[in-house]
C-alpha cells in the first residue's frame, strides 16, 4: 500500500476526495471512537419489568464492561447464541458484539478475537442488518486494538462501495491504521482532508502520529510531535507516553520504557495497570523474556495493583506463553484497594482449557498452583474447567493423571463424564468413566458410588444401547455386584415376582443391600405385596455373598418403614414370616420391635398430644402423672403463648421427675428466659446445658445471656459470657448464626453503661482468641466507635483510631469521622485521620472520601479542590457507588451538589444523569428528573433510550402525563444512528489545524 501511496499525486488526491466527500463538519475530534447504545455506564434499576433472559445477559455484559470485569470467551459465545436464538439480530446487537471484540474475550487470542469480528461482521448479511460507518468504525477499532495489519486504503475503498460516507471517526481510525505501519504518507493525505474541512484535531490523533513515526524510524519526528502538542496549547495525556513505550517494548529497551515511564508519572499523567500489563506482554510476544522480567520487577514494586492482572494473564495464556502468565499471576502483589485478595490462579487453568491445551500441561500448571497456593484445589479446578467447557475426554485424562499422583479421587469427579458421554452417545467414554468408578476405593464413598452405579452409569449404558450381558461382559470382575444393580432395577421398575424371575441362578453382591437407597425399592411395595417382599428377604439372605451386616440393614430398614406406617397386622405378619424361616443371619433383636408395638398403643404420642388443647393434655397428664412426654407439650404450649411462670413451674416438675431436657430442648429454653429477662434462670439453664454438651455449646447462647447483662449495667458478667463462649468448640458455624452473633455482639457494645465499658467489652472481644471471624470484625469495630464517639473528645477519637490501626489494621466508621471533623473545621486531625486513611485503604480511596465528605458537609469548593488534585485520578467506580447510596438513603440535595461538582470532569455524565434520575424518582419528584433529561439534551446530546423509557414508566406508574418533550425525545433517539457514548473532549485538549498554522508552527505539522 505505501508504494502506491508514495508514487505520485494521483493517488493521494484520490484519498483526499474519497474523504472530502463525506465530510461531517463538527466544532471537535473526539478522543475516543463513540459507541452504540450498550456502553452506558450503570444498568438502569426499572420500577416494574419483565426482563427477558437476553436482556439480563445483555445486562451481564454492560456490568462487566462498565467496572472493567472483562469479558470471558465463554460469556461472548453465550451471548452470541443468546442473541442468535432470539431471531434477528439488530445493528445495536452486532455492535455489541465487535465492541466486545477490542478489548477481549480477555481469554482469547488476538487472532481469535479477529476471528469473532469477522464472524460478527458476517451476521450483517444473514441478519438483513445494513452495515452503517458506525458499525464500520467500531470494525476497524477492532482491528487497530488487536493490532490487525490491515489495509487503510482498502478499506476506505469498501466504505465507499457500501454507499457509506466516512465521519471523524472514520479518519481516526484510518490515521491509526498507516501509523501502526510507519506510513506517514497516508496518514498526512487523511490530515489534508481535514484540514480542508477544518475539523478539529485531538491529542488521540498526535498520539497516532508519535507511533507513525517510531514505526518509520524516526524517533527525532516522533518527538517534534510531542513538542507540537504542548506549544500548541493541547495537553499530552497518558496515552502520548504510553505510545513511545510501548515502541520501545517491542524493541526490547528497559531503558527507554522505564524513562517514559517515569516521564509520564513526573507529568502527573502515570500509566494505569492496564497500560503496564500491556507493556509486559508486549515484550513477552516479542521475545524479549528477560526484560519482561525486570519490568514486571518494577510494576509489582509498585504496591497496590488492581486485578487487571488477572484478564493480562489469561490473555497471555491464550496467545501460548503459559509460563510468563504463572509468572505475572506469582509477581503479582495480592493487594486491591487496601484489601487482602486471596485469588488461586484457577482463571489460567480455565484459560488454558478453553484454548485446546493438553490436560498434561494442565496438569503441570495446576501443580504450580498448588506450590504458589496450597489451598486452592487447582486440579480440582481444573476438572471443573474442562466438564464446563464440554471436554469429558480433557477431564478422564486429567484424572489419570491425577491417579497416577495418587490424588483422592472422589465420585462426583467422575459422574460429568459419564454425563457428557451419554449425551454424545459415546459408548466407550461411559465404559471407561464406569470402570474409574468401580474401582474407587476409600471411606465413606460407598453410598455415592452405588447411588451413581444405578442412577446414571446403567442408564447412561442402557441409552447407548448396551445390554446387561454387554455390561457384564466388560466388567467380569464386577458381575455380582452388577447382577444386584439389575435387581434393585427390575425390582423398582416391575416388582418382586419380575425381579426374583430375572435373577434366579445368579450370585449377588451383599454391598449393594447396604447402600442407602435399597431399602426404598423394598418398601415401595408395602404392604400390598408382603409376600413377595419376604421371598424377596429369603432369597438375598441365601446369597453367599451377603453377610449379616448387610441383611440385617436391608431388612431393619424394611421393618422399621412397617412400624412407622403402624401398620401393626403386616408388621406382626412381617416378623413372623421372617422367624418362621428361621434366616441366621436374621438379628434376633428384630423380634422385638412386636412387643415394642404392643406397649405403644397404650399411650398417646408426641404428635397426638399436640394436636389437642392445653384443657385435655392436663386431663391426660392427671390420668398418667409418671408421663413426662404431656408436661413436655405443655412446656411448649407455654413457651409459645410467653407464659414464663407457667414454663418455669413445669420445669421444675420435670426436674422433679428426673427428666433431663435435651440439648435442643434446653436451648430453647435459655433462649426464652433471655428474652423476658431471666438472666438469672437462663444461665442455671446454660450450666444444665454444659452437663449435656460439654465445650461443645453454640457460643451464641452465653453471649445472648451477656448480652441481658450489660443492659443491667453487669459488665463483669457480660466479660465472663464472652471468655465462656471463647470456650466453646462446638464445630460448625452457619452464616445465620454468624450473622446473630455479630449482631449481639454490636449490641453489647451500644449498650455498655459508660465508653469505659465499651472499651472493655471491646478488648475481650479480641483479645487472646478472638471471637469474631474475619469477615465480622470490621462490623464490630465500627460499632465500638460509634458508641464511644458520642462522649470522647475529637483528640480522644482520633487517638483510639490510631491505636485500633496499630494494633488491628483497621480504620472503622471512616465516613462519621470525616464528616464530625469537616464539620468542627478540626483540620490537625483531620491530617492525622487522612494519613491513617492514607496508610488503611490507599491514597486514591481515601482522597474521594474526603471529597465525598466535603460535598456532604456542603463544601462544594473544597470537594472539587481535591477531585481536581493534580494526578489525582477519579475511580468512576468509587462515584457511582457513592452515588446509589445517596439514592438509596434518598439524600437527592447531596447527590445533586456532587453531580455538579462533577460535571465538567473526566467522568461519564451519562451515568451521573442516570443516578440523579433514579435519585429525582426515588423521591417522587417527576418534574426535576424530567427537566434533567431534557437539559442533558441540550448541554450534550440525545440521552440514553434506557434513561428515558424508565422515566416514562416511572410516570405511568405514578399514573401522571408524560411530557411531551420526553415522547419527542425518545422518538428522536429511536431514528437516531448517533450512539450513546457521552466522552467528548473538552476545548483544553482540541484544536484545528487552522489554529496550528496560526501560532507560527506549520512545519511541525505531522508530514512525510
Amino acid at each position: 500500500m505505501a508504494a502506491f501511496i508514495r508514487c505520485g499525486a494521483a493517488v493521494r488526491s484520490q484519498i483526499v476526495a474519497s474523504c472530502n466527500k463525506g465530510l461531517i463538519c463538527s466544532a471537535v475530534f473526539p478522543q475516543t471512537l463513540d459507541l452504540p447504545v450498550f456502553s452506558s455506564t450503570v444498568p438502569i434499576r426499572p420500577m416494574v419489568t419483565s426482563v427477558t433472559e437476553k436482556e439480563k445477559l445483555i445486562d451481564d455484559v454492560h456490568r462487566k464492561i462498565d467496572y472493567n470485569q472483562g469479558i470471558s470467551t465463554q460469556l461472548f459465545e453465550s451471548l452470541t447464541a443468546s442473541l442468535e436464538s432470539h431471531g434477528t439480530l439488530s445493528e445495536q446487537d452486532i455492535g455489541l458484539l465487535l465492541h466486545i471484540c477490542s478489548f477481549g474475550p480477555f481469554d482469547s487470542s488476538s487472532d481469535k478475537r479477529l476471528q469473532f469480528v469477522e464472524e460478527a461482521w458476517n451476521k450483517l448479511e444473514k441478519h438483513g442488518v445494513s452495515p452503517s460507518i458506525k458499525l464500520f468504525n467500531i470494525k476497524l477499532k477492532a482491528y487497530c486494538k488487536n493490532k490487525k495489519d490491515f489495509n487503510a486504503l482498502d478499506e476506505l475503498m469498501k466504505i465507499k462501495s457500501m454507499g457509506l460516507n466516512p465521519d471523524k471517526i472514520t479518519y481516526s481510525l484510518l490515521i491509526e491504521g498507516f501509523c501502526s505501519q510507519g506510513d506517514i504518507d497516508g496518514a498526512n493525505s487523511v490530515l489534508e482532508a481535514m484540514k480542508t474541512a477544518n475539523l478539529a484535531i485531538n491529542v488521540a490523533l498526535f498520539n497516532s502520529f508519535i507511533t507513525g513515526h517510531l514505526k518509520a524510524g524516526s524517533p527525532e519526528e516522533a518527538h517534534k510531535v510531542l513538542e507540537l502538542i504542548r506549544s500548541s496549547g493541547l495537553n499530552p495525556n497518558a496515552q502520548t507516553f504510553f505510545k513511545f513505550a510501548i515502541f520501545y517494548a517491542e524493541e526490547g529497551d528497559m531503558d527507554s520504557v522505564n524513562k517514559y515511564i517515569n516521564e509520564a508519572e513526573e507529568q502527573g499523567l502515570p500509566l494505569d495497570h492496564s497500560m503496564l500489563l500491556d507493556l509486559h506482554r508486549t515484550m513477552i510476544t516479542n521475545g524479549h523474556s528477560s526484560a519482561a522480567a525486570q519490568l514486571l520487577k518494577t510494576i509489582s514494586e509498585k504496591g497496590i495493583f488492581s486485578s487487571m492482572f488477572m484478564q493480562k494473564s489469561c490473555h497471555l495464556v491464550a496467545e501460548g506463553f503459559v509460563d510468563a502468565a504463572v509468572e505475572l499471576y506469582t509477581m503479582m502483589p495480592k493487594v486491591e484497594e487496601g484489601k487482602i485478595v486471596i485469588n488461586s490462579g484457577n482463571f489460567l487453568l480455565r484459560t488454558m482449557i478453553v484454548n485446546g491445551h493438553t490436560p498434561q500441561d494442565v496438569f503441570n500448571i495446576a501443580d504450580k498452583i498448588v506450590e504458589i497456593s496450597p489451598r486452592s484445589l487447582a486440579h480440582r479446578n481444573a476438572l471443573n474447567f474442562a466438564y464446563r467447557a464440554g471436554k469429558p475426554d480433557h477431564a478422564m485424562e486429567l484424572l489419570q493423571h491425577m491417579i497416577a499422583k495418587n490424588h483422592v479421587i472422589k465420585v462426583p469427579y467422575i459422574v460429568p463424564a459419564i454425563c457428557a458421554f451419554r449425551i454424545d452417545k459415546n459408548v466407550e467414554g461411559v465404559y471407561n468413566a464406569t470402570g474409574l468408578l468401580l474401582n474407587l476405593q476409600g471411606s465413606g464413598i460407598r453410598d455415592d458410588k452405588l447411588d451413581q452405579l444405578v442412577r446414571c452409569s446403567y442408564p447412561a449404558l442402557q441409552h447407548c444401547g448396551q445390554s446387561r450381558e454387554n455390561i457384564v461382559e466388560r466388567f467380569k470382575d464386577h458381575k455380582k455386584l452388577w447382577n444386584s444393580i439389575f435387581f434393585l432395577d427390575d425390582l423398582n421398575t416391575n416388582g418382586f415376582d419380575a425381579a426374583l424371575q430375572k435373577a434366579e441362578g445368579k450370585a449377588l453382591d451383599g454391598m449393594a443391600f447396604q447402600w442407602s437407597d435399597a431399602p426404598t425399592s423394598f418398601v415401595k411395595h408395602l404392604p400390598q405385596d408382603i409376600d413377595s417382599c419376604i421371598e424377596a428377604l429369603h432369597f438375598i439372605h441365601e446369597q453367599d455373598s451377603v453377610d449379616q451386616e448387610n441383611f440385617n440393614y436391608l431388612t431393619s430398614r424394611v421393618v422399621k418403614y412397617v412400624m412407622n406406617q403402624r401398620n401393626w397386622p403386616v408388621l406382626e405378619k412381617m416378623l413372623d414370616n421372617l422367624l418362621e424361616k428361621k434366616m441366621k443371619k436374621l438379628c434376633t433383636g428384630t423380634g422385638s420391635y412386636s412387643g415394642q408395638r404392643s406397649r405403644k398403643g397404650q399411650f398417646l404420642s408426641m404428635e397426638q398430644l399436640d394436636e389437642m388443647s392445653e384443657e385435655e393434655v392436663k386431663k391426660y397428664q392427671k390420668k398418667n402423672p409418671d408421663r413426662f412426654l404431656p408436661r413436655l407439650v405443655l412446656l411448649q404450649k407455654a413457651m409459645t403463648a410467653d407464659d414464663l411462670e407457667t414454663m418455669k413451674q413445669i420445669l421444675r416438675e420435670l426436674q422433679a421427675l428426673g427428666f433431663n431436657l435435651t440439648i435442643v430442648q434446653t436451648m430453647k429454653v435459655i433462649t426464652k428466659l433471655i428474652q423476658h429477662n431471666d438472666v438469672e434462670t437462663a444461665i442455671l439453664y446454660f450450666e444444665e446445658l454444659k452437663k449435656l454438651t460439654g465445650d461443645s455449646y453454640r457460643e451464641n447462647i452465653p453471649l445472648m445471656i451477656g448480652e441481658e447483662l450489660i443492659k443491667q449495667g453487669n459488665v463483669e458478667g457480660t466479660l465472663q459470657m464472652i471468655e465462656v463462649a471463647k470456650a466453646s468448640k462446638f464445630p460448625v458455624v452457619e452464616p445465620r448464626s454468624r450473622s446473630i452473633k455479630r449482631n449481639i455482639l454490636a449490641s453489647m457494645l451500644e449498650n455498655a453503661p459508660t465508653a469505659e465499658a465499651a472499651t472493655k467489652v471491646h478488648s475481650a472481644m479480641f483479645e487472646s482468641n478472638p471471637i469474631l471471624a474475619d469477615d465480622d470484625v470490621m462490623f464490630i469495630h465500627g460499632a465500638y466507635i460509634k458508641r464511644i464517639s458520642s462522649t470522647e473528645t475529637d483528640d480522644e477519637l482520633v487517638n483510639i483510631l490510631l491505636n485500633m490501626y496499630q494494633t488491628h489494621r483497621t480504620f472503622p466508621f471512616h465516613d462519621f469521622v470525616l464528616e464530625r471533623l469537616i464539620k468542627k473545621e478540626d483540620v490537625e486531625n483531620l491530617k492525622k485521620v487522612m494519613d491513617l486513611g492514607n496508610a488503611a485503604f490507599g491514597s486514591n480511596f481515601f482522597h474521594h472520601k474526603l471529597a465525598f465528605n466535603f460535598i456532604r458537609c456542603g463544601m462544594l469548593a473544597r470537594g472539587a479542590t481535591v477531585l481536581k488534585t493534580p494526578g489525582f485520578k477519579l475511580n468512576e467506580r468509587l462515584i457511582n457507588v457513592n452515588c446509589q447510596y445517596l439514592v438509596k438513603e434518598k439524600k437527592i440535595d447531596v447527590l445533586e451538589a456532587l453531580v455538579n461538582v462533577l460535571k465538567e470532569m473526566a467522568v461519564s455524565q451519562t451515568s451521573l444523569l442516570r443516578h440523579l434520575v433514579e435519585g429525582y424518582v426515588s423521591v417522587g419528584n417527576l418534574k426535576q428528573a424530567s427537566e434533567a433529561v431534557q437539559q442533558f439534551a441540550m448541554d450534550y446530546k440525545q440521552p440514553p433510550k434506557s434513561i428515558v423509557n424508565f422515566l416514562i414508566k416511572a410516570y405511568s406508574s405514578s399514573k401522571d402525563e408524560v411530557p411531551e418533550a420526553l415522547n419527542s425525545i425518545l422518538s428522536i433517539k429511536s431514528q437516531s444512528d448517533q450512539p450513546e457514548s457521552d466522552s467528548q473532549p473538552s476545548d483544553s485538549d482540541v484544536t484545528s489545524a487552522e489554529d496550528i498554522e496560526a501560532t507560527g508552527h506549520a512545519d511541525m505539522l505531522p508530514k512525510s
